[in-house]
């Protein structure tokens, strides 16, 4: 009986090169996150939509009752404390829509 020849060396799968660095979110973004962090209402309950744009010229946010959508704009130049307070107005215009009744 002939000894079996040894079994093939394991090729070594060719290395991937490492994922790209993921982009940092834009700064509307990183603002209106950190905005939206210091509000405490439990807006989501409210069944809406929030986002966060670029800065539009005379608009800080608006709110579209029958689409169920917040949209907040946010300019370069504002603060984190502004773009809280027109994220908070936003959704208090949200609690009204669900909320409040015509009489």
């Amino acid at each position: 009986m002939t000894p079996s020849p040894p079994p093939p060396s394991p090729v070594a799968a060719p290395a991937l090169p490492p994922p790209a660095p993921a982009a940092p979110a834009p700064y509307y973004q990183r603002l209106g996150d950190e905005g939206l962090a210091r509000i405490s209402y439990p807006w989501r309950r409210l069944g809406y939509q929030l986002s966060f744009q670029p800065g539009r010229a005379g608009l800080l946010g608006g709110t579209n009752c029958a689409g169920h959508e917040i949209t907040i704009y946010v300019r370069p130049s504002q603060t984190v404390g502004e773009v809280a307070f027109v994220t908070a107005f936003e959704i208090a215009h949200a609690v009204d829509c669900t909320y409040l009744t015509p009489s």
